[in-house]
């Protein structure tokens, strides 16, 4: 099986991703304050408005309808952080290469 750069990478972001995700939600509860917490709570903003997933914005933020981590950024439909990666026109690769007809290619210095 051959890997490419940009298959590496998609696997990498997908990792990154799961991984600040899984940081970001709650916790499984262990105790009765986690029943206190009503997820049709209406003082929650919700994702996308008016009547989306409700959503804490100190964790996630909104953005065209999607959530994503508070520490990444948006391109298109997937959160990415930026010092792994760029966004151009909706599409990410990995820093050191730049969208180009169709795929990431290397940047040339």
């Amino acid at each position: 099986m051959r890997f490419t750069t940009t298959s590496i990478a998609k696997v990498l972001l997908v990792l990154g991703l799961t991984v600040a995700l899984s940081n970001s939600l709650p916790a499984e509860h262990e105790d009765d304050d986690y029943d206190d917490y009503d997820e049709h709570d209406k003082s929650l903003p919700r994702c996308p408005p008016p009547d989306g997933v409700p959503y804490d914005p100190s964790q996630y933020k909104c953005h065209y309808g999607f959530l994503c981590p508070v520490t990444t950024e948006q391109c298109g439909q997937h959160c990415y952080f930026t010092n792994a990666y760029t966004c151009t026109d909706g599409h990410l690769c990995p820093i050191g290469t730049w969208w180009y007809h169709g795929h990431c290619k290397k940047s040339h210095h």
